[in-house]
């Protein structure tokens, strides 16, 4: 069965004074605590004590009897709601070996997916809150919280910074003639230095790099803008749609009018060679 969570029966954000404390009380459902301010001692009387320092995402379960001891310093705020689980997913181990806590450096993606529960139910968006709450689950007790970002490979300074004077030039201008000598300028090596670093760390020569940028975000505009293919070639500096089309169709075999029909088909299978440059 796939999972089916309820809407939170109740949310909100608690403030405690030092040394304040909450239970023991027996949970009739669940319930997400996230610790935005102080610290706290949670106490479950069937699995032990956990520390709660500030930043961490907790899941009280339902059944279990617990306790809040909080910080002895300083104020304590956190956020929390209870909600349901009415179809467990037939691959999610047995509770009791869910993970406890997230602290503030593995927490991820929880953080802004409780804050948009919060704000879903403020806003009465209950499918959202609902499909939030799904996708925490299965991050929390998946262990799959981070958050995921297109990697960067680690290259040497120089090609680092040509890398990033190419991005910045087609930023400014997609058109830009953009020459050998000007990035190693910008690197502060010279070109036949910057040459054999980017063949030794990409596979790939520094003008080859740009042209590939350039055709990639081309890509981009034929997949996501109404602009046709003359005027996008003209947009990114080819001297004419025929020479954009052959240098587009070398690099990914197929040319941007086969590109463009499979995307208005939804058909596309398109992924860009050197996304963290887009």
């Amino acid at each position: 069965m796939p999972l089916q969570v309820s809407l939170p029966t109740a949310y909100g954000v608690a403030s405690y004074p030092p040394g304040a404390t909450f239970g023991p009380r027996r949970l009739k459902d669940f319930e997400f605590v996230w610790i935005m301010n102080g610290s706290a001692e949670y106490e479950c009387l069937e699995l032990g004590r956990f520390h709660l320092p500030e930043g961490a995402v907790l899941l009280c379960r339902r059944g279990m009897m617990d306790l809040f001891r909080f910080d002895r310093e300083v104020r304590t705020r956190h956020a929390y709601f209870h909600f349901d689980i009415r179809e467990f997913p037939h691959y999610w181990p047995p509770v009791d070996v869910w993970p406890w806590v997230y602290e503030a450096q593995s927490a991820g993606v929880l953080v802004p997916l409780f804050g948009h529960v919060l704000a879903c139910m403020e806003q009465g968006n209950e499918g959202q809150a609902e499909l939030a709450i799904t996708l925490m689950l299965e991050s929390y007790i998946g262990g799959e919280t981070d958050i995921l970002w297109v990697s960067k490979p680690n290259l040497p300074e120089p090609v680092e910074l040509a890398r990033r004077y190419i991005t910045a030039r087609l930023d400014e201008d997609p058109s830009a003639e953009i020459s050998l000598e000007d990035m190693a300028a910008h690197a502060g090596v010279s070109p036949e230095y910057l040459c054999r670093l980017f063949r030794s760390y990409t596979g790939l020569s520094p003008l080859g790099t740009v042209r590939i940028c350039r055709l990639d975000r081309a890509a981009m505009l034929l997949l996501r803008s109404n602009y046709t293919i003359t005027q996008i070639s003209r947009i990114y500096g080819f001297s004419s749609p025929f020479h954009f089309s052959q240098r587009f169709k070398e690099l990914y075999g197929k040319s941007p009018s086969q590109l463009r029909k499979e995307s208005q088909l939804g058909q596309v299978q398109f992924a860009p060679i050197l996304p963290e440059m887009l």
